[in-house]
Order: C-alpha cells, then sequence, then structure tokens
C-alpha cells in the first residue's frame, strides 16, 4: 500500500471512474472492503455500496478523505479516527475523539 498521499490521490482518480455522481473518493482497503466518502459520510462495505453497515460522519468531506486514507495507510487496524458519529449505531463523538474506553455495539 503507497503513503496516505498516493492513497488520497489514487481514491479521487477511482472516483473520477464512479457513475455514482455523490461519490467524490473511493479506495479499496487491505481488508477487503471499499472505502467510499460521498458528502462528509466514510462508508465501509465489500462491494462499494455507500449505504454499509460501517457508516462514519466527519466536519467535512476533506476530512473524511483524510482520514479514510490514514486508516488504509495504517492497513486498516481498529477503525478510522476522526469521526464525529456513526448513523449507523447512533454513536457520537465530541469534536471526533474517542474516549479512552468507548462502547462498542456488540
Amino acid at each position: 500500500m503507497g503513503d496516505m498521499y498516493e492513497i488520497v490521490d489514487a481514491g479521487f482518480g477511482y472516483a473520477e471512474r464512479e457513475p455514482e455522481p455523490s461519490v467524490i473518493w473511493r479506495h479499496p482497503t487491505p481488508d477487503g472492503r471499499e472505502a467510499t466518502v460521498t458528502q462528509s459520510f466514510l462508508c465501509l462495505s465489500i462491494n462499494g455500496d455507500h449505504d454499509g453497515d460501517d457508516i462514519y460522519c466527519y466536519p467535512t468531506s476533506m476530512a473524511a478523505v483524510l482520514c479514510a486514507a490514514r486508516w488504509i495507510e495504517a492497513e486498516c487496524r481498529a477503525e478510522p479516527d476522526g469521526w464525529t458519529s456513526r448513523p449507523g449505531i447512533a454513536l457520537g463523538r465530541a469534536g471526533g475523539v474517542a474516549p479512552e474506553r468507548w462502547p462498542r455495539a456488540g
């Protein structure tokens, strides 16, 4: 996997070929999913679907892109950083900062 800047550039390139106009960035992940950014949402799914279970909301679309790229660069360990809410499971983070012990949906 390339460095963060290569990942960001490649993701914009993948999005240019995307038929859905709301997709502004897309990149395959080392864990077999695709990371897709629409508006300020990062969506992670097997088939590139942007209505999957793993949806992270960010303050801006560029924050979503940069956090996704850093997460991919780190080989998808843990979860992406910087998100402010998880609409699918109704979790939120004040300022996008994770508490030391964040409850996980089981």
